[in-house]
């Protein structure tokens, strides 16, 4: 696989120029037809400065979106946002009454929490960005995407917790905050796989232990040639069915399964799972050398 890393350099403050850095590494994901961004962000400076908001852009050209967009709830049933719009109260007169009216403040009004992606639509087309964290995001112009990576602010923007964006590291520097994106422009003829890439972002670490190896005394069984994993598919844990193991006691835990696909998803449909299979699958895993 070839990569491509771009560096953008000389970010400018008050006192002269200093030389921060963003490092962004472009693949192609090996899983699926993606384009995945890492950005590597140095250190914000916070000296004599109002502060700094760094916003990773993505636009698709000729795309016209009708200034609307849709970002996901809790990384569940995606949301349909307008720009400068609310259903329940004039969003322009509010602003004019606030004095904020043509004022960059009325960003804040059109930014919404987003935990998994943010979607844009022109017609058939489709233009997904996927976050592995959750931030803050908005469509300020059509064909825009844009994310919230990091902010530091060495005032209090006196909205109730009376301290500054000003987290520092273990020498005293601004905080790295790294993240990564994962892009799809496409058809909705052709399926969008947001939520396939989704839960491989979201998938969470399998841990396995066992003692020294040089303690053990192994035999090969019949249970050797097992695959946990087909298994688990095998079961209906595949494409958009999210499963969450969380360990309660010893021999205890508690199983969350969800299909995370919704009525926004085209090719949504109804996914059944063998809790049986699953957990069956579960126990030959964890008992493969008996």
């Amino acid at each position: 696989m070839q990569k491509m890393v771009f560096y953008f350099e000389n970010t400018k403050s008050r006192t002269g120029e200093v030389n921060e850095k963003a490092t962004v590494h472009v693949t192609l994901d090996q899983d699926f037809h993606v384009t995945k961004f890492d950005v590597e962000l140095d250190s914000i400076p916070g000296e004599n400065l109002d502060g700094y908001e760094i916003t990773p852009t993505f636009d698709a050209m000729n795309f016209d979106n009708n200034k609307t967009f849709y970002t996901d709830s809790n990384g569940l049933a995606m949301q349909k946002r307008v720009l400068n719009y609310r259903n329940y109260y004039d969003f322009d007169q509010a602003w004019s009454d606030s004095h904020h009216s043509g004022h960059n403040q009325n960003i804040t009004g059109n930014y919404y929490p987003v935990n998994s992606a943010m979607t844009l639509k022109d017609g058939e087309r489709q233009f997904t960005v996927l976050n592995d964290r959750t931030q803050g995001g908005s469509s300020l112009q059509n064909g825009r995407i844009e994310f919230m990576q990091h902010r530091r602010v060495p005032a209090d923007d006196n909205k109730g917790v009376a301290e500054y964006l000003n987290e520092r590291d273990t020498d005293g520097n601004g905080i790295r905050v790294p993240a990564s994106y994962y892009v799809q422009l496409g058809t909705l003829n052709n399926g969008s796989i947001q939520r396939r890439v989704q839960s491989k972002i979201d998938d969470n670490l399998q841990y396995m232990f066992t003692q020294s190896i040089e303690s053990v005394h192994y035999e090969k069984t019949e249970n050797d040639d097992f695959d946990y994993s087909s298994a688990l598919v095998q079961a209906g844990v595949s494409d958009t069915v999210k499963m969450i193991t969380i360990p309660m006691a010893k021999g205890k835990f508690m199983m969350r399964l969800h299909n995370i696909a919704d009525l926004f998803d085209k090719d949504a449909e109804t996914k059944t799972v063998n809790k049986t299979s699953v957990i069956e699958a579960m126990w030959k895993a964890g008992n493969i050398n008996n």
